[in-house]
């Protein structure tokens, strides 16, 4: 704006001073003076000082920078003088600053009143002087005085993170005048008042210049928190303004979350968060609860506050249930400044049980498919139960205290329900059953049902059904038995029986639990009928169906069919009983009949003599497919039916189903069941006493019984009074027999019909071919011969047509009649064709349609198209006629031209057409009209609708009222009155559709069809064309000159005739010559003449050079009348004038034109620069340019100037009359400088201004003259201009305080006259160059410059920049930052926390194991190592799941190494007294570290591991609790019949542990085998050693879990000794103390007794007791008597008895050992004898050479009786094995082939193979083959030679060795002899060689 201002100014003054010396400016121009020094004088006058010869004397001076006070001002006057000043925004001259005594005159007062401004200033002293005033004055001075401090604004703290904000200007930074703002910051400090007092105490910030607004942003830093941070802006005067902020600690404080579950998919039903913060004091917690994520919870006013006492209970009550999210605030009370820490958590909740529910139990049944030992029981729920929190986890079963098994589940109306089948076996019938409905959350919901009993199964009642559904059987009524015949009779003896099927069903109703099979008795032979389960029931086709209400309660159905053995067509007798799964049976169960008495069952399957039916009738018609028809007018038939069955007839039903589908009469069934009665003639014997004696004498007596119905007669009448609807009738007959056999429905059944009705056609329609056929209201009429078909169709029951049908259809026209031509048949319906009717032929038409049957009737054709009707009065005419109307068109002959042979009219005009027909009459008369392009601009017709008009009557020829054809002419008039080509056709059509327009005759065409043209429009002159140059031409004659040529020149007239043209006839063209006053004419025709067209183009004239004058033309075309001045030069163009013309040539114009191109005085460069010996010279502010130009001959037309930079351009015109205008950009016209001859221009000067902040600023200025005469390159001049101060920024890689890497300074100088040596960078006090500098890819204006800093530090640094124009830059600069590129370096020991498991335990002997982190770094922070300690309970899984962040372990720090801190995290704490406390649970521990400038090292994580100190205890001993002392840990307990034993009881003992892994035992059991009385044979120990107990369960509530593992002997049923030691290990290896355990059963045994500790081990020689001297219970270990260990023998007794321990060998012989019990103790009566047998006796009593079985037995004698109790077979074998060796291995044995095998054989006991050994070549091998069954060893040679020798070893330790024997030879190469043999021949050949050699020699 200032720079606008100035410029303004100076354009002012430029234009005064041009104004008001305008005369001098002439004077100067005749004396040659240049007028750009008199502008520069002028301009001069402004600025330089004048003074006067007198006393008076003023001196001012005004300093060229802005100030805020007149002290650097000097205004001085040499005496008392008063001062007066002026001021104005731009220079003036000095005669326009007027006077002091001017009202805009002011005092001075020393500036006491003076204004803020820039401007200049213009002083007076004034004296009074003999009463006149004495005035001196000095030069208008500039002035910049600015006393107004910078605008008010304001600044904001944004924060970036928790330690990190910025400080920011919140409005904008600006100053009204001086501007070039600096600002400072300084801390605690707002009372500074001086500019220097700033600059020294404060830190200057860089100002951002954002489209003229300033800005700037503050990185802040940790000094300032808890200060007031002061910002001074000072502007160029030195005003300074001020503002300020407080920054406040607003970090928010640490919110601690844990144990709050956030797997989306896991539920709890207890919550066990902990939510905590630090600090703890001042510091309230808040939380709020959703349903849904809200992203926004707003502020923690309306939150809830959380107490952190509260537990699991207290938040159960708080926390609601569901699928939730929770949102935690942690705030300062009573703070607002502090920021809020939040967190927002997912959780699962649900403390809440699914609803109760029931569960109903069905009666067992068999499972399908299948084959099951047991029937199963459905069980399912009475009604939907629902899990409205968590949802179903699982639906599960037990029975007793089984495990659990899962129950498909179905969701039901927003609930749950299911059904399961169980086996119905002995554990549901003895155990509760216990259903359990669990959900996600763990919470459970359970019914009971007590144990099922079962009883003896009892047939309730056996029947015969029969249903027609077999899935309704349970609806199935029960069948009667009937009775027929007699006892007596030989004819039809006597039966009782129920007549089946084979599609009937024994029924059955039971009572039973567990159905397993139904015995039938069929004529004394029994059938066994599976149904114990599903397969067997269906295979058997047997259906059960249960009662719901009592599971007992079934019903069996047996197809009759399935019976084995009954008699077809007979009786058979049936009985059933029913069996269930134990076994018991019902009592046999019979048939009853109504008075239950015992029946059969007479079995008739369904065969061709049952329920049969036959039908006799006559019909009156049978067509084609045999259908049966009745018809006429009246008729009456009979059909007559035969039913018949071979066994009898029960009933039969007759019914006809008329064509409605409904009963047109129906016969109801006869009960034909109780038969017929019958009467028979027998002999019977009659007794008599006669004579005292009794006689015997036969009479005839008749007896009568009722015999089954096997035949029956029925009639039924067909008449028509009864079938009356026309259709297909359907007669049913069904029978059945007393079996329940029923007719066959093809057998039963007769179809006949009815039809009465006469035929139809088909929709009422007919067709024709071709379609050529009118309707109208009066007839329909054609133009050709037609063919008409009609599609007939008799009803859909009809009887139809026949080829006999064809003689009686017939179509009646006019008198004619006319046979059918061809008919197509199809079904019911039948088409009818008539070919060829006649032309030229008319009269009422109609169709005559018959059938079969002979029912009639007649179809008239109706004036609707293709439609006929039975009403005699719809008929209408048919007339088919070829002879063609008439159309004709009639034209006027006034006006009209012919023009090459076509008609023409100059204006609108008349015509007629003219129509008529006499046969069919006129249908329509048509005229059309098209124009040049054959498009329709006319179009009518006479329509029905329509009509036409004669005689002022309408006749409408074919419309809905019209009754008779038109035969009459008819007339239309036309008009055309618009120009244009038209082709008028007329035609016209008859109502046969016979057109005018068909008849092709030439002479009766040219009458329908004329072609006219209508021209009404006058020609043009459109256009007088000198050379490039043309005009239109005026109506009135030209005075000027408007055309300016060189050479002769070529007038072309152009003229045109638009649209529709007759075509130009001539054009003639009139000139005069200034002075004359005749005019000469020269007329062109247009024939003859290329230059146009029959509508437009030119006549050419030529004007010679020298021509000065006037020109006019005027054409005229081909309809214009002859005299057509008189007709008012109508089709002419009238006379029509051209401007005037003047002739100039180019070489002129070159002398009498020029450009100059020139800047103003008033500025001046700010910088020159050389550069290649060229001066390059820089502005810094607008150049203000003065251009002259002249042309003084045919004057400016045109002046084009533009500054390129600027993006200015703008032209200065002259017009025709010498008006000058301005375009474009604004150019200042110097109105003085303005020469004219005449009405041209001949010159000019104007001013432009360059203001383009730009280089090579091209200004380009050029002229044309009137005569278009302009040179070919502009005058053109270049400025260098640049206002815009460098704009500098840098950057850091990061803003933070601290930085992690070589941090490169980025410099952005944002300017284009640029040098890098020109830049100022300062590094901590000291200069440095910079030296990398590259352009933006983007702007090349923009130079970035790079200085890279490596080394750690404290750094800060300034940079400052003056551009090549001399602009200055604002500093940029930086507060302090630290360089720090060192990574922590991290160690850890979490890799001893990783063990070679799946999961990582460690347990007691670890117990001071700890986890050790060194972090090294110099910028440390414990809060950026991020140690993070997860844990959760022991014992629960080991994943991440439910783990809570727990704070242990401390920080310290190296002493001598102030840069090394250590994090130790202890597991435990040993106490004084030497005990530890510990910390068990399992962990997870991650270390992330980083240092302060965000260095960081790779985190590392442990793995997941758990700290176990604890050891497993012994919890029960035979289901019942047991303390953990050490007493616990032994028990032996005996069972005898005096203790007696529980029913299912057996030994058990529990051991738990949080994380218990198994528990190990060795089980050893000795029971007892009686092989005669009381004596006992060997108690074998079958020992379970090394194995473990791994079924681990989880016990306990859910604050106190725990597992436990149960071992449970496998049995304990037969007396004996069961001996089992525990040791449970848990997962960390901590292991219980030794539970040692014996139970001893006596229930049937007085002594028992076992070998003790005896351990199984893989090496037999580390096995102990027992296991030391038996492979297996029929395998000794053969032993060496050295080799026996001590054996400790346990036996059990009653305490009055006696026991030893004895050997006894194969011979019976019996050797007591005569060992002593070691102790002995008394429990129930039972005493407990222990004894050692030393491991030395054997030595003693078995020499070597031994080789022996014995056995070792315990004897107790009691009562007189002697037991023994075999414990071991012990075989003794001090003897060494034998063996037989092979034959060939011998010494220097030699083999051919490549390998040899050496079998040892016969070898007399069973050999140790891991002890033998053989040598080949003195090493050992261990390749050999020994067979145990073949009794053999063998061994390989390879090829080679070899020493062989073979050391045999038996079980029992004794050895033979097989001695070496030495050189064995095996393959071809290592035999000797062949060796030899090769040698020889080797020998031999190598003599004869050399033989051969010397002979050969001596001969040469």
């Amino acid at each position: 704006m200032k720079n606008a201002r100035r410029m303004f100014a100076f354009i002012s003054a430029l234009a005064l001073a041009f104004s008001y010396n305008a005369p001098s400016f002439v004077a100067i121009a005749e004396d040659t003076v240049d007028l750009k020094d008199s502008v520069e004088q002028q301009i001069a006058d402004v600025s330089e000082p004048t003074t006067e010869e007198n006393d008076l004397e003023l001196n001012v001076v005004i300093p060229n920078n802005w100030t805020n006070n007149f002290d650097e001002w000097t205004v001085d006057v040499s005496m008392d003088a008063t001062l007066y000043y002026k001021t104005s925004e731009t220079p003036l001259a000095n005669h326009m600053w007027g006077t002091y005594s001017d009202s805009d005159a002011k005092l001075w007062n020393d500036g006491t009143t003076f204004e803020d401004g820039e401007g200049y200033i213009k002083f007076w002293a004034v004296r009074k002087q003999d009463d006149q005033d004495e005035v001196v004055d000095c030069q208008a001075l500039p002035y910049m005085y600015d006393t107004t401090i910078p605008d008010a604004f304001s600044v904001e703290k944004i924060r970036i993170d928790d330690k990190n904000f910025d400080i920011k200007n919140s409005s904008s930074i600006n100053d009204n005048l001086s501007s070039n703002l600096e600002i400072y910051y300084v801390l605690d400090n707002s009372e500074v008042t001086e500019k220097s007092e700033i600059e020294a105490v404060g830190n200057r910030i860089s100002l951002n210049d954002n489209n003229g607004e300033y800005g700037f942003i503050l990185h802040g830093e940790s000094s300032m928190i808890d200060h007031e941070v002061v910002f001074y802006v000072i502007d160029e005067a030195g005003n300074i303004q001020h503002t300020s902020i407080a920054i406040k600690d607003t970090s928010k404080p640490y919110l601690s979350v844990s144990g709050i579950d956030t797997d989306q998919n896991k539920w709890n039903n207890s919550l066990n968060w902990l939510v905590t913060s630090i600090p703890t004091e001042d510091v309230s917690i808040y939380y709020k609860t959703s349903s849904t994520d809200e992203h926004d919870w707003g502020a923690y006013g309306s939150a809830s506050v959380w107490n952190p006492e509260w537990d699991s209970e207290a938040l159960a009550d708080v926390i609601p249930e569901n699928h939730h999210y929770v949102h935690f605030w942690a705030a300062y009370d009573n703070d607002t400044d502090h920021e809020v820490a939040e967190e927002t958590f997912h959780y699962n909740f649900d403390k809440t049980k699914p609803t109760e529910f029931a569960v109903n139990m069905s009666d067992p049944f068999w499972p399908q498919p299948g084959n099951f030992w047991w029937s199963q029981r459905s069980f399912s729920t009475d009604a939907t139960f629902y899990e409205n929190g968590s949802g179903i986890e699982s639906v599960t079963y037990k029975i007793g205290n089984g495990g659990e098994q899962y129950i498909a589940y179905t969701e039901s109306n927003g609930g749950y329900k299911f059904e399961i089948n169980i086996n119905n076996d002995e554990n549901l019938a003895n155990n509760a059953l216990t259903f359990i409905v669990r959900d996600k959350a763990k919470n459970e919901q359970t019914f009971v049902i007590d144990a099922v009993n079962s009883s003896k199964p009892i047939i309730k009642e056996a029947s015969v059904v029969y249903s027609d559904n077999k899935e309704e059987l349970e609806k199935a009524t029960s069948k009667h038995s009937l009775i027929f015949g007699d006892e007596r009779s030989k004819t039809y003896p006597y039966s009782n029986a129920v007549y089946a099927n084979n599609n009937d069903y024994i029924k059955l109703e039971v009572d039973d639990a567990s159905l397993n099979s139904i015995i039938v008795n069929v004529n004394g032979k029994q059938q066994s009928l599976g149904v114990r389960n599903q397969q067997e029931t269906e295979r058997n086709g047997i259906i059960v169906y249960s009662d719901k209400s009592n599971y007992r309660y079934k019903n069996c159905y047996i197809p009759v069919s399935k019976l084995n053995g009954l008699n077809k067509q007979g009786v058979n007798t049936i009985s059933f009983v029913i069996k269930s799964h134990n076994n018991t049976k019902s009592e046999e169960a019979y048939l009853l009949d109504s008075k239950d008495n015992h029946c059969d069952i007479f079995y008739d399957p369904k065969d061709q003599d049952d329920s049969t039916v036959s039908f006799s009738a006559t019909p009156q018609y049978v067509d084609a497919d045999g259908k049966k028809y009745y018809g006429g007018s009246s008729f009456s038939e009979e059909i007559a039916i035969t039913i018949k069955d071979d066994k009898g007839l029960k009933n039969y039903t007759c019914t006809v189903i008329g064509p409605d589908g409904k009963i047109v009469e129906k016969f109801p069934p006869n009960d034909l069941s109780s038969g017929t009665l019958t009467t028979e003639p027998i002999e019977v014997d009659n007794e008599e006493i006669v004579d005292g004696e009794t006689v015997i004498t036969t009479k005839s007596v008749d007896i009568s019984y009722n015999v089954p119905v096997d035949r029956k007669e029925h009639i039924i009448e067909i008449n028509s009074d009864k079938y009356q609807a026309n259709g297909r009738y359907t007669l049913k007959v069904q029978a059945t027999d007393l079996a329940g056999n029923i007719t066959d429905e093809n057998n039963g059944t007769y179809e006949f019909y009815v039809d009465t009705d006469a035929p139809t056609v088909i929709e009422d329609r007919y067709t024709y071919t071709p379609s050529i056929l009118k309707y109208f209201t009066f007839g329909i009429f054609g133009n050709n011969s037609v063919s008409l078909s009609v599609k007939v169709e008799d009803n859909e029951s009809g009887c139809g047509f026949s080829d006999e049908t064809d003689e009686k259809v017939k179509l009646k026209w006019g008198e004619e009649e006319y046979k059918v031509s061809s008919s197509s048949p199809n079904g019911q319906t039948r088409e009818f064709v008539f070919d060829n009717l006649p032309i030229n032929a008319s009269g009422t038409a109609y169709f005559i349609i018959e059938d079969a049957l002979g029912n009639k009737s007649n179809y008239y054709l109706t004036i609707i198209d293709g439609v006929v009707s039975t009403n005699e009065s719809s008929s209408t005419l048919l007339q088919l006629e070829n002879v063609k109307p008439r159309a004709e068109i009639i034209l006027p002959e006034n006006n009209q031209y012919i023009v090459n042979g076509e008609i023409w009219y100059p204006s609108a005009f008349n015509y007629e057409v003219v129509a008529s027909d006499k046969d069919s009459g006129l249908n329509n008369v048509s005229l059309n009209v098209k124009d040049s392009n054959n498009n329709a601009v006319y179009d009518q017709y006479s329509h029905t609708e329509d009509g036409v008009v004669v005689e002022n009557q309408t006749i409408k020829f074919a419309s809905p009222e019209t009754k008779t054809k038109y035969t009459d002419e008819v007339r239309y008039n036309y008009n055309i009155d618009s120009e244009g080509h038209y082709l008028l056709i007329s035609d016209s059509q008859d109502n046969a559709g016979n057109y005018a327009s068909e008849n092709t005759e030439l002479s009766l065409k040219n009458k329908r069809e004329k072609v006219v043209h209508i021209d009404t429009k006058n020609p043009e002159i459109t256009e007088f064309r000198f050379e490039s140059k043309g005009e239109n031409g005026s109506d009135i004659e030209y005075s000027t000159y408007g055309y300016y040529f060189k050479e002769d020149t070529i007038v072309r007239v152009y003229v045109k005739d638009e649209d529709v043209s007759s075509g130009i006839n001539y054009v003639t063209l009139y000139r005069r010559e200034a002075g004359s006053q005749e005019p000469i004419s020269m007329t062109v025709y247009a024939s003859g003449t290329e230059n146009w067209n029959s509508q437009e183009g030119y006549a050419e004239f030529k004007i010679e050079k020298g021509f000065k004058g006037q020109i006019w033309a005027i054409v005229v075309d081909n309809v214009a009348s002859s005299n057509y001045l008189n007709d008012n030069y109508k089709h002419t163009s009238g006379l029509r004038y051209a401007n005037g013309t003047i002739v100039e040539d180019a070489e002129l114009h070159a002398n009498v034109s020029s450009i100059k191109i020139e800047e103003s005085s008033t500025v001046s460069p700010s910088n020159v620069y050389q550069e290649n010996d060229t001066n390059i010279v820089f502005y810094n502010q607008d150049v203000p340019l003065i251009i002259t130009v002249e042309d003084s001959f045919s004057g400016i037309s045109e002046i084009e100037w533009s500054i390129a930079n600027d993006n200015k351009q703008g032209t200065i015109t002259v017009n025709e009359n010498g008006d000058i205008q301005t375009t474009g950009d604004e150019a200042i016209i110097i109105n003085e400088s303005i020469g004219k001859d005449s009405n041209l221009v001949t010159s000019l000067q104007f001013m432009v201004t360059v203001t383009s902040d730009t280089n090579e600023n091209l200004v380009s200025v050029n002229l044309t003259d009137n005569a278009k005469n302009k040179v070919e390159a502009a005058t053109t001049k270049s400025y260098n201009v640049d206002k815009t101060a460098p704009a500098i920024s840098s950057t850091l890689t990061s803003n933070a305080a601290y930085y992690n890497g070589d941090q490169v300074v980025t410099i952005t100088i944002d300017e284009r006259n640029f040098r890098s040596k020109d830049v100022h960078f300062t590094l901590n006090d000291d200069e440095v160059e910079v030296t990398s500098w590259e352009n933006d890819q983007n702007n090349a204006n923009v130079h970035i410059g790079k200085y890279t800093i490596s080394k750690d530090g404290v750094y800060s640094y300034n940079i400052s920049y003056t551009d090549m124009a001399g602009n200055h830059s604002q500093n940029a600069s930086t507060t302090s930052f630290v360089v720090d590129q060192t990574p922590p370096v991290l160690k850890t020991n979490f890799n001893e926390f990783k063990t070679s498991n799946k999961e990582h335990y460690f347990g007691v002997s670890q117990i001071d194991k700890n986890i050790v982190i060194t972090i090294t770094e110099h910028n440390f922070d414990p809060s950026l190592a991020h140690v993070e300690i997860k844990r959760k309970n022991p014992g629960e899984t080991h994943d991440k799941t439910g783990m809570e962040i727990v704070s242990r372990g401390t920080w310290s720090t190296d002493e001598k190494d102030k840069d090394k801190h250590t994090f130790t995290i202890p597991f435990s704490n040993k106490k004084e007294d030497g005990k530890y406390d510990t910390y068990d649970g399992i962990y997870v521990v991650s270390v992330t570290p980083f240092d302060m400038a965000s260095n960081s090292t790779p985190s590392q994580e442990s793995v997941i591991f758990e700290i176990d100190f604890t050891n497993p205890v012994i919890s029960q001993r035979n289901g019942k609790s047991v303390s953990d002392t050490d007493k616990a840990y032994t028990n032996l307990e005996i069972f005898t019949d005096n203790t007696g034993v529980d029913d299912g009881f057996i030994p058990s003992v529990a051991m738990n542990d949080k994380n218990l892994d198994r528990i190990e035992y060795v089980l050893t059991v000795y029971t007892p085998e009686y092989t005669n009385g009381k004596e006992i044979g060997t108690i074998t120990p079958s020992m379970y050693e090394d194995d473990a107990i791994k079924q681990i369960v989880e016990v306990g509530n859910e604050n106190a879990k725990t597992k436990e593992a149960i071992f449970t002997l496998p049995e304990f049923k037969k007396d004996g000794i069961y001996s089992f030691d525990l040791t449970a290990v848990d997962k960390a290896g901590n292991k219980s103390v030794l539970c040692r355990n014996t139970s001893v059963l006596m229930m049937n045994s007085d002594v028992l007794a076992y070998i003790t500790e005896s351990k199984k081990a893989d090496n037999i020689k580390d096995s102990t007791g027992w296991y030391s001297l038996q492979k297996d219970e029929k395998t000794p270990i053969s032993k060496r008597p050295d080799d026996f260990k001590d054996l400790k023998i346990t036996v059990f007794a009653p305490t009055d008895s006696k026991t030893n321990i004895v050997l006894r060998d194969q011979n019976g012989k019996t050797d007591d050992t005569g060992l002593t019990a070691d102790n002995s103790e008394d429990m129930y009566a039972v005493g407990v004898y222990s004894y050692t047998l030393p491991g030395q006796f054997f030595i003693d009593n078995y020499p070597e050479g031994t080789n022996k079985d014995i056995y070792l037995r315990a004897e107790n004698t009691y009562k007189g009786e002697t037991s023994n109790i075999s414990l071991a077979w012990i075989r003794i074998d001090a003897l060494a094995p034998s063996c037989k060796v092979p034959s060939d291995l011998k010494k220097g044995k030699a083999f051919i082939k490549n390998s040899k095998t050496y079998t040892i054989t016969d070898i007399s006991e069973s050999l140790n193979p891991d002890e033998c050994k053989v040598y080949d070549n003195g090493v050992l091998m261990t390749n050999f083959t020994y067979s145990e069954a073949d009794k053999s060893l063998s061994y390989t040679l390879d090829k080679g030679r070899h020493n062989l020798s073979f050391v045999l070893v038996d079980e029992a330790g004794n050895s033979y060795t097989v001695q070496e024997v030495s050189f064995i030879q095996v393959g071809l190469f290592y035999c000797l002899w062949f060796r030899i043999l090769l040698g020889v021949i080797i020998a031999v050949l190598v003599g004869v060689g050399i033989w051969l050699f010397r002979k050969k020699r001596s001969n040469t």
